[in-house]
């Protein structure tokens, strides 16, 4: 659950996670990117299914703070703490309460574009993700507030889809 790149972005495999780690790895990234512009998290591509939550980085309903030099991890709240920690929440309501149908694709923006809306290869973010055939970054949007999911990606019809 977006996995720390302080200190682990480019680090050797032995002391990150890596896909060898286990039979099926599956990184949800919520704040990638550089920690001066609110990034706690890895760019690494270390997973089978690489899920990049509304783009990977800032979550909707967390205030933008950027960064100058951060002295401390207390020093990175309200901002980037808070999109660290919505991972939680997002993987706690795949549980029984949204479906997070997930589309791979190339990027985010391809994604925002609606390039990959027909893509064979949809997985659904958290508890129930499955494995894909090789490794693939996958693309979602959330809203801002609980249960984190749209309506339509809520309904218990489509939580055993996939």
């Amino acid at each position: 659950l977006d996995i720390a790149g302080l200190y682990f972005d480019n680090a050797p495999k032995e002391v990150r996670l890596d896909r060898s780690d286990a039979i099926f790895v599956d990184v949800l990234l919520t704040t990638a990117g550089e920690i001066y512009y609110e990034g706690v998290g890895t760019d690494d591509i270390i997973g089978h299914a690489v899920f990049s939550i509304n783009g990977g980085r800032r979550q909707p309903g967390c205030p933008y703070t950027p960064i100058k030099r951060p002295r401390s991890f207390a020093a990175l709240r309200p901002g980037p703490y808070c999109s660290h920690e919505r991972v939680l929440d997002y993987f706690k309501s795949s549980i029984k309460t949204c479906n997070y149908t997930s589309y791979a694709c190339f990027s985010y923006e391809a994604y925002k574009n609606g390039q990959c809306k027909d893509t064979p290869y949809k997985n659904r973010m958290g508890l129930h993700a499955v494995k894909p055939p090789f490794q693939l970054n996958y693309f979602l949007d959330t809203t801002g507030t609980a249960p984190y999911c749209e309506a339509k990606d809520s309904e218990p019809s489509l939580l055993h889809q996939f």
